[in-house]
């Protein structure tokens, strides 16, 4: 799998203290998964935290929009 994270996604994980592979993980082992506007909103535990990771699968690679944690 590919992964492609956008600059607002690069910089909203570092901003929020997210890893890619807590990102990568959440996708590939969602406990929840909605589709909102041509995009795909993932729930999923890291760190003890619900991580909500954003993104399209576009030929192949996930375009990873943005992430962040829920309150």
């Amino acid at each position: 799998m590919k992964f492609n994270f956008t600059n607002h996604a690069q910089e909203r994980m570092l901003l929020r203290f997210i890893s890619s592979e807590s990102v990568k993980q959440v996708i590939n082992n969602p406990i929840s998964k909605e589709y909102q506007d041509g995009q795909t909103v993932v729930k999923g535990i890291a760190f003890d935290r619900t991580l909500r990771v954003v993104y399209r699968y576009e030929k192949g690679t996930y375009v990873i929009i943005t992430a962040y944690y829920e309150n």
